[in-house]
C-alpha cells in the first residue's frame, strides 16, 4: 500500500512537470532567441527598410498627326515639378496607305517614318537643358526613366519620310510622375 501511494505520488509529479514544462518552455525559448536576435538601428547597421512606392500619376498624353518632313511639333511645358522620377512612353503609330498608293495601279512602296523626340527640361531657375532624346520608327514604342527631371518637361516631334510616301503618321507619348 505504501509503495503504490508513493508511486502514484512520482507519476503525479512528473505529470504535473511536465504540464508545467510545455506551458513555460516556448516562453522561455522565444526569449532566449529574441537575445540572440535583437536588432538595432544605428548607423553602422542599418536596418533595411522598403520605401512605400506611390502610385503612378499621368501627367500629361498626346495622340495625334504629324506631318511629315515639316516644322518641329512642341507639346508642353509640363509641370512636373511635384515628382521626383517621370517615365515617358512614347510610340508611332504604323502610317495607313495613302489615297496615292491605292490609285496608283502598279501599287507602291510605303516609305520608312523615323519619329524624333526631344526631351528639354527646366530647373527652377527657368534654365533649359536637353534632357534626352532618341527615336522610333514605324508602329513600335519606347519607355523610359528619368529621376528628379527638373521643374517642367517639353517634349519635341519631328517626322522624317524616306523611301516612299508615308500616310498619315501619328506618334504618341504619356508622361507618368511619380
Amino acid at each position: 500500500m505504501k509503495f503504490s501511494r508513493m508511486l502514484l505520488q512520482i507519476v503525479g509529479a512528473t505529470t504535473l512537470a511536465i504540464l508545467l514544462g510545455a506551458a513555460v518552455a516556448p516562453r522561455a525559448a522565444q526569449s532566449a532567441v529574441a537575445a540572440l536576435v535583437q536588432v538595432t538601428n544605428t548607423a553602422a547597421n542599418p536596418v533595411p527598410v522598403t520605401p512605400v512606392q506611390l502610385p503612378a500619376v499621368q501627367v500629361a498624353a498626346f495622340s495625334g498627326p504629324e506631318t511629315p518632313n515639316g516644322p518641329v511639333d512642341v507639346h508642353g511645358p509640363y509641370d512636373v515639378s511635384n515628382y521626383s522620377t517621370i517615365r515617358l512612353s512614347a510610340g508611332a503609330v504604323a502610317p495607313t496607305i495613302s489615297p496615292f498608293c491605292l490609285a496608283n495601279p502598279n501599287g507602291c512602296q510605303l516609305g520608312s517614318v523615323i519619329y524624333a523626340f526631344a526631351l528639354i527640361g527646366s530647373d527652377s531657375n527657368g534654365n533649359s537643358y536637353g534632357l534626352d532624346s532618341f527615336t522610333v520608327t514605324d508602329g513600335l514604342s519606347v519607355s523610359r526613366s528619368y529621376q528628379l527631371p527638373g521643374t517642367s518637361l517639353q517634349v519635341e516631334i519631328s517626322v522624317s519620310c524616306s523611301g516612299g510616301p508615308c500616310g498619315g503618321p501619328t506618334a504618341n507619348f504619356v508622361i507618368f510622375g511619380r
